[in-house]
């Protein structure tokens, strides 16, 4: 287990000397008045940066999950059964926001952009869902975009790419099929990095 990093304790200064936002982003204040990037978002980033550099260091798959997540009972079993494409791909994206866009590609090369319904799930509904999926025989997908990092399996390939790709952070914002996104996005809510795969059936969800 990994501590979270509290963003409210790091230093404007030391996100710009860390690598990981540029000073332009940093003094950076939106119309309400509020920091583009908020020391929530700094704890976050800077947590999951910390995982990427030592999954970077291992010779397996790493599933990294956030605190507030619940996954399916068998998430393992699902792991063990596609340990080789686990390895091959570099972030496979168990869980996401059902706010906002997916798009993936199946095995037969057709693409679809769908939005996930509830766009709220509560408890007794992720319970009830994870309950009726069945690991065995699920399909996973190309992922192309997806928002959410609460729970994904990273390659040592990828947590690599991760932390040579992501960083800094800027304001060049992310533009995606839904549209403009805020440059914070790029990081902790948007995932479109080479060789990602997403299961067909959503494996874990975050509470809100």
């Amino acid at each position: 287990l990994w501590e979270g990093i509290d963003g409210s304790r790091v230093r404007d200064r030391q996100v710009v000397e860390l690598g990981l936002a540029t000073e332009e982003l940093v003094n950076a204040w939106d119309s309400s008045g509020h920091k583009v990037l908020p020391p929530k978002h700094v704890g976050i980033t800077l947590s999951h940066a910390r995982i990427w550099k030592r999954a970077a260091a291992l010779d397996a798959p790493t599933l990294v999950l956030e605190d507030d997540v619940i996954t399916h009972p068998e998430i393992l079993t699902y792991a063990h059964q596609n340990a080789e494409a686990l390895k091959a791909a570099h972030i496979t994206l168990c869980s996401y926001n059902h706010d906002s866009l997916i798009v993936s590609t199946n095995e037969i090369g057709i693409t679809a952009a769908s939005r996930t319904t509830p766009s709220d799930p509560g408890i007794d509904w992720i319970h009830g869902a994870l309950a009726a999926t069945q690991i065995e025989g699920i399909r996973t997908d190309r992922l192309s975009i997806a928002y959410g990092l609460s729970c994904y399996w990273l390659s040592p390939a990828g947590a690599a790419r991760l932390l040579d790709e992501f960083f800094p952070l800027s304001l060049n914002p992310l533009f995606t099929p839904e549209g403009q996104w805020p440059p914070t996005n790029r990081c902790f809510n948007g995932t479109n990095i080479g060789q990602a795969l997403v299961p067909f059936t959503q494996l874990a969800f975050q509470r809100e």
